[in-house]
């Protein structure tokens, strides 16, 4: 898969990548490494930009 589709520019073009991380073993995985190193840019676990800030939000609450 090319990796760019893991860089969308909105949620529209982020899809194909969520589909793939739903199949993907590692998800929660990478979810928890992105958001331990603080990684702002494309989808990581499943998550786009948006929804891992969203993410963060929650876990500090």
């Amino acid at each position: 898969m090319d990796p760019d589709v893991f860089f969308g520019r909105n949620l529209t073009e982020a899809k194909d990548a969520i589909k793939t991380c739903e199949r993907c073993e590692v998800r929660s995985e990478c979810l928890d490494y992105a958001v331990a190193e603080g990684i702002e840019i494309g989808v990581w676990g499943g998550l786009t930009e948006r929804q891992r800030r969203a993410h963060v939000r929650r876990l500090a609450s």
